[in-house]
């Protein structure tokens, strides 16, 4: 019978992890989902009005892309420290990105269909960043033991994933 440790290591490997060998951040699952929000985002402000061309729309676009680009630049880095810094600011470009979206909302400029899947990712994608292992070694296990924690698995797509707390 595993341990726990062991149970809580092959979990978070495989919300993390696409399964094969990882050779390039676009292998890692978590930067496929915060490209997948930052496409989102691009489609979800098309409709917003010309005069937020230059407000709402450059500050939902720019968080956006910010997330899926800190996880890359932190995977090209020399160390781990490094790697994970740049995690921490892809979880505060996620935090903007969230407000950003609620103040559209608060706004009339987002709709709930519109919000609602960005609202959702924004919570999903924190939660595997932290079981983000940057040199596969197995130190984020305390992390993961905390996220799986209060995560919930859910099929997205046919594959495994991870929800906010519930």
């Amino acid at each position: 019978m595993a341990s726990r440790g062991e149970t809580v290591e092959r979990e978070a490997h495989a919300l993390t992890h696409s399964g094969s060998a990882i050779r390039s951040y676009r292998d890692l699952r978590v930067w496929q989902k915060a490209m997948e929000l930052a496409e989102r985002c691009y489609r979800a402000t098309q409709s917003f009005p010309k005069e937020e061309l230059y407000g709402a729309v450059t500050q939902i676009r720019r968080a956006a892309a910010s997330v899926p680009a800190n996880i890359a630049e932190g995977n090209g880095r020399e160390n781990r420290g490094e790697y994970i810094q740049f995690l921490r600011i892809a979880q505060g470009s996620l935090k903007e990105l969230e407000t950003h979206v609620l103040l559209s909302q608060r706004v009339g400029l987002a709709t709930g269909p519109a919000a609602e899947p960005i609202l959702a990712d924004c919570e999903l994608v924190p939660v595997t960043l932290e079981l983000v292992d940057p040199d596969d070694s197995g130190v984020w296990e305390r992390h993961a033991t905390r996220a799986l924690k209060w995560a919930r698995v859910l099929r997205l797509s046919g594959q495994a994933w991870v929800q906010g707390a519930y």
